[in-house]
């Protein structure tokens, strides 16, 4: 038998999607910054387990990177003011813009698998509302 015949292990590199980055939609994003504040804003007390707020506080200013600048500066106002109310600190990412490394917003690398908020590494996710 050849082996020829098997194929390669690891497929052909050229024919496998690379893991490339992509432009979240930033109607996905207004939507899922909207409905976080929302969240935020009907609550009396902190809606938010400490695992979500730590998570929300890198994701707020990195999500809102991927809109226009007065838009995202109005989310990150909005997300520091119910951070404020709720009696938790905001990262102070919320309060100016994130830094910016090569064009994208500091941690904004984002590959379409992180998109859904499922699957992927643990530290890669966004989390569920």
């Amino acid at each position: 038998m050849s082996g020829d015949a098997q194929g390669d292990l690891f497929g052909d590199e050229e024919a496998a999607p690379a893991d490339r980055p992509v432009r979240p939609d930033p109607g996905a994003v207004r939507v899922r910054l909207e409905r976080l504040l929302a969240r935020l804003r009907a609550a009396d007390r902190m809606p938010l387990s400490e695992h979500e707020l730590r998570a929300w506080r890198i994701v707020v200013p990195n999500m809102a990177g991927w809109l226009p600048a007065e838009e995202a500066a109005a989310i990150r106002a909005a997300f520091a003011r119910e951070m404020a109310r709720l009696g938790a600190s905001p990262d102070p990412g919320c309060r100016g813009e994130p830094e910016l490394r090569g064009g994208e917003p500091d941690g904004a690398r984002v590959v379409a698998s992180d998109l859904g908020g499922t699957g992927g590494a643990e530290g890669s996710r966004t989390p569920d509302l």
